[in-house]
């Protein structure tokens, strides 16, 4: 699995890769060419955290079920109340 996410992640980031590291032969500045590198793969990295991060509260959110079963009525409540208020604002 982790070789097809490879495969697929190498179109992406190679020409960034490519460009990033022609800058750094070109410019001369070894510690601002490793800062962007680093900030590259921090670009890489962060969103699989998320991810994960998100991926282990999955149980928890799903404790809230019984607490969305009353966001119909509300919502449908605050619609029909709104609708309503607007109404009567444009009737003379």
């Amino acid at each position: 699995m982790f070789r097809l996410t490879a495969l697929a992640l190498l179109a992406c980031t190679t020409p960034v890769l490519a460009v990033l590291l022609a800058w750094m032969a070109q410019s001369g500045q070894p510690l601002v060419g490793m800062l962007l590198l680093c900030s590259f793969g921090a670009g890489q990295v962060l969103p699989l955290l998320l991810a994960g991060t998100v991926a282990a509260s999955v149980p928890r959110l799903l404790q809230l079920r019984r607490l969305g079963q009353w966001v119909p009525p509300i919502s449908g409540v605050v619609l029909l109340a709104s609708g309503g208020l607007t109404l009567l604002s444009v009737l003379p």
